[in-house]
């Protein structure tokens, strides 16, 4: 079929197919070292030339020169692209198209196709810009990650509102056009479009706002503010509804000089030349020895480097750094030297340096380009692909640094998926907050596995109530668990977001554990500070009753003993009388204890034994206890050391707490064992009165001291006892305090401190 295709063009044909086959020759040394794929066709649209890149990207081989492109490209007809081609032969209108080819061994990639009239044929360009396309959409996604480098980009971006002004331009306006940004925003772009373009770019304008997240693509020109006009690719986007952009995104790229080329193309005495000083792509021509023989002007521009200083070089050359010279370096000299029996291609992404320090990065195509003597020279392309590169390592710092940030803060990070209530994202604070080695450990794990089981409710009905109706942020304050069951107490601050594309809840912890335990201390403290203003204004009450009641028991007794002194006195009156003046000496003692409570001035102290008053309250108790089957065991310490004391108050003291001890053992089983014990602890006199009564509950535990508190039956019982205790126990800078459970008796315990005479004892 070969045969036949060559015989058929060997055959008379119009005076255009020798026009194509000249510029055949002149072309086919570019096309050989084009990485994108280049067809030529005649004026019928049958093949004439492939490139060895059509034949890499669309798996063609030369069976198909000189047949029709209808019978190679499935469909081409039927899409309309076939009349098209045509028309580009009939009338010179270059004809730009984005395609997408099936079928390729490398799957489906999308195409930037242009077509345009090359002699009497059709010469058409396709290169694969599906990286491009995934570019693309990835800067899409992270768009508002990239302004700073979209802002500094070699096109221009912006946005327009739907009246078609301009409310935002990227800042390289200025470097792609000359004007300046304040120029510009709030005018309209269609001001310096070509007339004869300005009606085709409103209807793709208006179409395009009928089609939210639509793309169009197309090319206008555009006069720049020294008056040039230029040719400029326009892809805008339908962002009106979206919530963050909220209009027209439109990015601009002068390909003027692409035109330029394609220009060039057309004109095929130039064509060659033209492409390699015109190309915007640098090109190199490197010859077999590894010398380099030309560099265009892109190449120059982008190294720094001029052609005077490059043209004769030799590897390695000098953009390449000491990574490229390790890692490529050898790989080239043995391709290079292998010659035309090796590959005849070389493809790699490079990092080089500029001559001025600064670095970049490339795509770099080499290709062997053979005569007939064998190799003739290497020609090599670049594509800049800086701004990609740095894009991407953009979002590479951009995650890491967001990763970094969630992970240094104080408080732990959890987003909870609404639906499932799952965990799916946290921080490394979170994760070891909640006992979990690793952040992975606590994805998947439902959230009310942290939540004790009586707070659950509470938490999802509070989630539901304050996030999901209310739309508003809350504060939670909570007892949760950890992994290992150990209970913690946290401060959560749920918030609604949206967590790729899900609704869910974002909650900032934090460990109040510390603060909680500081809030039950504090409690505590101001639980005995209320003790003690209650204690002081019963004192006052006490006092003031006590000096009423002194005046006229003072006449009882007097009166009392008049009548007792009288020799003719009846004996049965007699007895009455003295059994009056025993009891108003009693309610005398009463008032003195009240007294005694309420006293503000230091009490009369001496060296006393605290045995000596122990035993004496146990003597006035003997009677009593023995009545009541009360066993009482002393455990008094011999070598107790004496201390300054108010002998009367100790003794009052300890007869309260015994009165009490007999008077709950009697009337809990009707007997019952007291232990009554002394000890040296430190600096303190330690007596304990240690009872197997019933035990005082919990709650009345806090309460046991304040005034007036009594668990006995009214009338039996005035709860001035223990207050009175703690009172004067108090005064002596001693404590009293109690140890019980209920049917385990109870344990009071007095501590006095041990102050040798001569010494200030404790207010």
């Amino acid at each position: 079929m070969a045969k036949k295709a060559r015989s058929a063009r060997k055959s008379p044909r119009p005076a255009a197919v020798p026009s194509s086959r000249r510029l055949l020759s002149r072309l086919s040394s570019f096309m050989d070292s084009s990485v994108d794929a280049f067809v030529i066709l005649d004026e019928d649209l049958n093949f004439v030339s492939i490139n060895p890149a059509a034949r890499e990207m669309f798996g063609l081989t030369e069976d198909v020169i000189g047949k029709n492109v209808a019978d190679i490209v499935p469909g081409i007809k039927e899409a309309g692209i076939y009349d098209k081609y045509l028309s580009v032969v009939k009338t010179g209108v270059p004809l730009p198209i984005e395609d997408v080819a099936p079928g390729s061994r490398f799957g489906d990639i999308r195409l930037n196709v242009k077509a345009f009239k090359a002699g009497s044929g059709l010469g058409v360009i396709a290169a694969d810009i599906t990286e491009q396309k995934r570019v693309e959409e990835e800067l899409r996604r992270k768009e508002e990650h990239f302004r700073s480098l979209i802002e500094n980009s070699l096109d221009a971006v912006g946005v327009l509102n739907a009246d078609g002004s301009l409310r935002y331009q990227s800042p390289s306006i200025q470097r792609l056009m000359g004007y300046t940004v304040e120029e510009r925003i709030d005018r309209s772009p269609f001001e310096v479009v070509h007339p004869d373009d300005l009606p085709r770019a409103a209807e793709l304008f208006s179409g395009l706002l009928q089609r939210p997240g639509d793309t169009v693509r197309s090319e206008v020109r555009i006069q720049y503010k020294d008056g040039s006009w230029h040719t400029i690719e326009v892809i805008a986007r339908n962002l009106l509804d979206d919530p963050v952009v909220g209009g027209i995104v439109a990015n601009l790229r002068d390909i003027t000089e692409r035109k330029e080329m394609e220009e060039a193309l057309r004109e095929s005495e130039e064509f060659s030349a033209s492409l390699l000083r015109d190309s915007p792509n640098p090109i190199i021509v490197i010859n077999p020895d590894s010398s380099i023989r030309y560099v265009n002007p892109a190449l120059e521009e982008l190294t720094g480097f001029s052609s005077s200083e490059l043209i004769g070089t030799m590897i390695p050359y000098p953009w390449w750094t000491e990574e490229t010279l390790q890692k490529t370096g050898e790989a080239v000299k043995e391709w290079m030297y292998r010659g035309p029996t090796g590959l005849k291609k070389f493809y790699a992404e490079e990092r080089f340096r500029k001559k001025n320090g600064e670095h970049f990065w490339v795509e770099l195509s080499t290709t062997m380009v053979e005569g007939d003597c064998g190799l003739k020279y290497y020609l090599t392309n670049w594509v800049d692909i800086t701004e990609r590169r740095e894009m991407e390592e953009a979002l590479r710092r951009s995650e890491y640094n967001y990763r970094l940030l969630l992970d240094s803060t104080l408080d732990g990070l959890i987003v909870v998926d609404a639906e499932t209530m799952k965990v799916v994202f946290g921080n490394r604070r979170a994760s070891r907050l909640f006992g979990y080695g690793s952040v992975e450990e606590g994805i998947g794990v439902h959230i009310l596995d942290f939540v004790q089981p009586e707070d659950r409710e509470l938490v999802v009905k509070g989630f539901a109530r304050d996030l999901f109706i209310a739309e508003r942020r809350q504060v939670y304050e909570l007892k949760t668990k950890t992994r290992e069951g150990r209970e913690i107490w946290v401060s959560a601050l749920a918030t609604r977001i949206e967590y790729e594309g899900r609704l869910a809840v974002l909650l900032s912890i934090r460990d109040i554990t510390e603060r909680k335990r500081a809030e039950e201390e504090s409690h505590r403290m101001e639980e005995q500070v209320r003790l003690a203003g209650r204690l002081a204004a019963v004192g006052e009450l006490a006092a003031g009753v006590a000096h009423e009641l002194n005046n006229p028991l003072a006449a009882i007794q007097g009166f009392a003993q008049l009548l007792a002194s009288k020799k003719n006195l009846d004996e049965s009156i007699r007895e009455d009388v003295e059994a009056i003046y025993s009891e108003a000496k009693r309610a005398g003692r009463i008032t003195g204890n009240l007294l005694s409570f309420a006293r503000r001035h230091h009490p009369e102290k001496k060296i006393v034994s605290i045995n000596d008053a122990l035993e004496k309250s146990l003597e006035l108790h003997a009677y009593r206890m023995k009545v009541n089957n009360i066993e009482v065991h002393e455990d008094l310490d011999p070598d107790l050391p004496m201390t300054m004391a108010d002998f009367h108050q100790m003794q009052e003291v300890f007869v309260n707490l015994l009165t009490n001890a007999e008077q709950a053992m009697t009337e809990a089983s009707g007997r019952g064992k007291l232990l009554v014990r002394t000890r040296k602890a430190g600096d303190m006199i330690r007596i304990s009165f240690i009872d197997d009564g019933p035990g005082i509950p919990e709650e009345d535990l806090k309460r046991l001291f304040d005034p007036f508190f009594t668990t006995k039956e009214a009338g039996r019982g005035t709860g001035l006892g223990l207050s009175i205790c703690y009172g004067l126990v108090g005064s002596h800078g001693g404590h009293i305090y109690v140890k019980s459970m209920p049917g385990k008796g109870a344990n009071f315990t007095v501590e006095i401190p041990i102050v040798a005479e001569g010494q200030n004892g404790a207010e």
